[in-house]
C-alpha cells in the first residue's frame, strides 16, 4: 500500500471501505464515503479517508478541498498539514510544501503518528538540502533545430533495426512457416 492511502489507516473506517482501498478499488471506496458524507454519518475520520482516497487517485483539487475544509474554522487534525505538504510537493511548489511540513510537525492536533513524522521529517530534510531548480536551468540552453534534426534522425535510424532484425521488415509469417 503506498504512503498516500497508508494515511487512512489510523481513521479506521468501515471494513468494506478498507478492504475497497485495500484492494485498490479507489472509485468504491471514494463512492462508499461521498455516500456516508450524503446519509450525515460523516465524520473527520472519513473526511481524512476521502481526502487520502482522492491523493492516491490523483485527484489534487478533491483531495485539497477536503483537506481545507477539515481546518476550517480552526486546524482539527495535523493529517490535513501532510496532505496539503504532499499536494504542494506533487505540483512542484516545494517551498509552500517545506512551510506544510513544518507545519504538521510543530502541531500538537491529533493524526500524527510516529511513521508521518518520520516521512515528515526525511522530505522536509530533502527539500531544505535540494539544490534549487532555478540553478539547475540557469545554464541550460534549448538545442537548435539542427541538434534536433540530427538528434531525430538517429532515433529514426535506430529504430529501424530492431524492427528488421526481428524479422517483421522483408519477410512474411504463415503457418509457421517463414517466406522471404
Amino acid at each position: 500500500m503506498s504512503l498516500l492511502l497508508s494515511m487512512i489507516v489510523w481513521a479506521a473506517p468501515d471494513a468494506s471501505i478498507m478492504n475497497a482501498i485495500e484492494t485498490g478499488q479507489l472509485d468504491q471506496a471514494e463512492q462508499a464515503l461521498l455516500a456516508k458524507r450524503e446519509q450525515g454519518t460523516w465524520d473527520l475520520d472519513d473526511q481524512m479517508t476521502l481526502a487520502a482516497v482522492c491523493l492516491g487517485k490523483g485527484d489534487l483539487e478533491c483531495a485539497e478541498y477536503l483537506y481545507r475544509e477539515s481546518m476550517r474554522p480552526k486546524p482539527r487534525t495535523a493529517l490535513a498539514y501532510f496532505g496539503l505538504a504532499e499536494i504542494a510537493r506533487v505540483r512542484g511548489r516545494m517551498s509552500r510544501a517545506k512551510d506544510f511540513y513544518r507545519s504538521y510537525l510543530k502541531s500538537p492536533l491529533p493524526g500524527r503518528s510516529k511513521g508521518y513524522d518520520t516521512v515528515a521529517e526525511q522530505r522536509l530534510n530533502a527539500l531544505i538540502t535540494a539544490p534549487p531548480v532555478t540553478s539547475l536551468r540557469s545554464n541550460f540552453k534549448p538545442p537548435n533545430f539542427r541538434e534536433l534534426s540530427w538528434a531525430a534522425s538517429r532515433y529514426a535510424g535506430l529504430s529501424f533495426f530492431p524492427a528488421f532484425l526481428g524479422g517483421d521488415i522483408g519477410c512474411r509469417r504463415r503457418s509457421g512457416m517463414v517466406e522471404r
